[in-house]
C-alpha cells in the first residue's frame, strides 16, 4: 500500500516574481494504535496478545525509568532516547542556576539506519490536492470531526494535510470546534493534540 502525499506552496522570498516552488507533505493515514501493533506481532510470534500489550507496556516504564536518571536508551534498529531540558533564560551565571530552575523539556529520538534503511523503497501515491478545490471552513472541521471518529486525537499539523490548508486555517479550525466544545484540547507547546470530549 502506498503512502500518500500532497504538494504545497512554499512562501515567496520577497521577489513576487519569482516562479512559484512546491514542498511535498505526507498526508497521514490511520493512527496504529498499541493493540493493533499487539495483535499483528502476536501473529508473527508464539505470545499472545495480552502478552505483546504487557511487554510494550513494561517497555514504556523502563525507558522512562532510564530517561529519569539521565541515560539514553537504544533500542537495536528502532534508535535511540534522550532527554532534553530547558531553565530560565533570564539567568546570567552559572552560580544562579539550581536543581529547581531546570525542568523537563522534551524526549528526544534518533531513528536507527537499519530503520531509516527500510523506508528507501517507501511507495507513494500523490492525494488529490485541497489547493485545487479550497474547501470551506465548515467542510474543514466537518473533516476533522470526522477524522476523530475513526481515530483518537489529531495535531494542527495532520489537520493541514487532512484539509491541505495552511497552518493558520488549521489552528483557526481546531479553535473555532474547541470553543464550540466539539473537540478538547490537551497537551502544551509542541505536545498540543485533539481529541473528542
Amino acid at each position: 500500500m502506498a503512502a500518500k502525499y500532497n504538494l504545497f506552496k512554499n512562501p515567496p522570498k520577497g521577489n513576487k516574481s519569482e516562479q512559484e516552488t512546491f514542498h511535498a507533505r505526507i498526508v497521514p493515514g490511520r493512527t496504529i494504535q498499541t493493540e493493533q501493533l499487539a495483535r499483528e506481532l502476536a501473529t508473527m510470534s508464539s505470545v499472545s496478545t495480552g502478552d505483546v500489550i504487557s511487554v510494550l507496556d513494561n517497555l514504556s516504564y523502563m525507558i522512562s525509568v532510564h530517561l529519569k536518571e539521565g541515560n539514553i536508551v537504544n533500542l537495536d534498529k528502532i534508535g535511540h532516547f534522550s532527554i532534553s531540558v530547558s531553565c530560565p533564560k533570564q539567568l546570567t551565571g552559572d552560580r544562579k542556576i539550581r536543581s529547581a530552575s531546570v525542568r523537563f523539556k522534551k524526549v528526544n529520538f534518533r531513528c536507527a539506519n537499519e530503520l531509516k534503511q527500510k523506508f528507501v523503497s517507501m511507495t507513494m501515491k500523490r492525494e488529490p490536492s485541497g489547493n485545487e478545490n479550497p474547501l470551506t471552513p465548515q467542510q474543514r472541521q466537518q473533516r476533522i470531526l470526522d477524522f476523530l471518529a475513526k481515530e483518537t486525537s489529531i495535531t494542527s499539523t495532520q489537520c493541514i494535510s487532512l484539509n491541505g490548508c495552511t497552518r493558520y486555517a488549521a489552528i483557526k479550525d481546531l479553535k473555532t470546534l474547541t470553543e464550540a466544545s466539539k473537540i478538547k484540547r490537551l497537551g502544551v507547546a509542541k505536545s498540543i493534540i485533539y481529541i473528542l470530549p
